[in-house]
């Protein structure tokens, strides 16, 4: 064990530590930083005590039952307590981490296929590790999850848990590798650091795509033979002020637009939420609805007047706050 940790009853309350708000334009080159794949999932707390297990979205929410093949994997490892942190992501057909697909399989209320990309280990066997270096806490990981040694907790090789990869210094190199892999970027984080709940300049994102979490405002009607809505009116929040960015219209099939309409019917308001006064034609067959439901957006760029170019809609967040979207810098 790392000396720097402290042995603990697991009656801590543990919550994510997450990237700083603003982005980088580019990955630290420096020595002391390790480099990580961005994976395009849920961020997932993993707690085991007494043969139980619990495993938290980002936000706190009880996902157990829906990720319960995780959970059966996580509660067959031989160990009498650890909290563990990653993502869970479902992969595409060419084997990179994919929202999308995320959300199709868990609309097809899908119990297996899922994988949980683990990348720090919190907590063991009474120990609580946080204030231990991230490089020390990994190499612990590593060593539990895929050592060819006696390791009581390495999984078999089709467990859905996974031993996170990195790679230490040549952030660039990570970089254009995560890019040319149509990965969405690489999270790097300061390798002597202590484990910290809420966002820290610790850990800083570099993107290779762009894709967001935006907050719906607002939907328009459909037009021709399509049912549901037209597309949705995007926002997000600058201090207090709810912004318009634009709308988006694709990426729905006939499923979700069902769904996501009967979510948005049940908050529609009669005023527009947004500080951002909306033309004629942008106002024309709108509907405005309370901003609370959040959706992750694929984008090219932003235009002059701050507006998303060919925005595609991926799937809702369910694990984000509205409160949390801020434009990224």
């Amino acid at each position: 064990m790392p000396q720097s940790a402290s042995k603990k009853r697991l009656t801590l309350s543990f919550h994510p530590q997450l990237e700083f708000a603003k982005l980088v334009d580019k990955a630290p080159s420096g020595a002391g930083w390790i480099h990580e794949s961005k994976y395009d999932g849920y961020r997932i707390l993993s707690t085991l005590q007494d043969r139980k297990v619990r495993l938290d979205s980002r936000n706190g929410l009880d996902w157990t039952e829906r990720f319960s093949e995780v959970a059966d994997a996580v509660k067959k490892l031989d160990v009498e307590t650890a909290v563990l942190d990653g993502e869970i992501v479902v992969l595409s057909e060419a084997g990179l981490s994919s929202f999308s697909a995320l959300q199709n399989h868990l609309s097809d209320k899908a119990k297996n296929g899922f994988i949980y990309y683990v990348f720090d280990l919190l907590y063991l066997n009474g120990v609580d590790l946080r204030e231990a270096p991230l490089l020390a806490r990994k190499k612990l990981l590593q060593t539990l999850l895929n050592s060819k040694s006696q390791s009581k907790l390495r999984p078999k090789k089709n467990s859905p848990i996974q031993f996170a990869p990195h790679q230490i210094a040549q952030g660039e190199k990570a970089y254009q590798s995560a890019c040319r892999d149509d990965l969405e970027g690489i999270i790097s984080k300061r390798m002597d650091s202590p484990y910290h709940s809420g966002r820290s300049s610790d850990w800083v994102k570099t993107k290779c795509r762009h894709e967001e979490e935006f907050v719906i405002g607002g939907f328009t009607d459909p037009g021709g033979s399509r049912e549901g809505f037209g597309a949705l009116l995007l926002g997000y929040w600058k201090g207090s002020d709810f912004v318009y960015c634009g709308r988006v219209g694709t990426g729905f099939d006939s499923k979700t637009l069902s769904v996501i309409f009967k979510f948005l019917k049940k908050t529609e308001i009669s005023k527009s939420p947004f500080v951002t006064e909306l033309s004629r034609e942008e106002r024309r067959g709108v509907h405005y609805v309370k901003p609370k439901y959040v959706g992750q957006i694929k984008y090219t760029e932003w235009t002059a007047d701050q507006r998303l170019r060919h925005p595609v809609f991926l799937g809702l967040r369910e694990d984000k706050l509205e409160s949390e979207v801020n434009r990224a810098a």
